[in-house]
């Protein structure tokens, strides 16, 4: 039987406020977050560099968090977890830039959304390449990170279904 709740969703935003909390009480030193190593890359997925940024995120995941009572909290898990290590190994082996914060996995959340609601939103695809391909020198958004996350959440959708 699913568990119907959003119990797994919950104890994510936990851990990503405590991380950054612990961060800011500098009780972590988040130099090495953006190494070429697959650790790092799966570290930088928890790390935010503002609370904005931290909140913008949240946000994301309570919107996003419906996924898990649709297909329940081990499942959701499951596909966090493929969705975070995937993107680690994709972005290791392509060296893209340092991508820090938890949208990469929001992105593959909403990939796998869009697959099993079998509602492929055409525009949202043509925008994550575009952006990819957009250098603007006064953003540190990661336009890779989200196009890996939303790639590994189609990987997902196909692996873990």
């Amino acid at each position: 039987m699913k568990n119907t709740n959003k119990q797994i969703s919950l104890y994510i935003a936990l851990i990503n406020i405590v991380v950054y909390l612990l961060i800011q009480m500098k009780f972590f030193d988040t130099v090495n977050i953006c190494n070429d190593d697959i650790l790092s890359r799966i570290q930088g997925s928890l790390v935010h560099v503002n609370f904005t940024h931290l909140v913008m995120n949240l946000i994301g995941l309570y919107i996003l968090s419906e996924i898990e009572k649709v297909i329940g909290s081990e499942k959701f898990i499951k596909l966090i977890l493929f969705i975070i290590a995937l993107s680690s190994i994709i972005e290791t082996v392509l060296k893209t830039s340092c991508s820090i914060g938890f949208s990469g996995v929001l992105y593959g959340l909403l990939a796998y959304e869009m697959f099993i609601k079998k509602e492929i939103k055409l525009e949202m695809i043509i925008v994550l390449v575009s952006l990819c391909f957009i250098n603007d020198n006064n953003s540190n958004i990661s336009h890779s990170g989200h196009l890996i996350g939303f790639i590994s959440g189609i990987a997902g959708y196909y692996i873990l279904s």
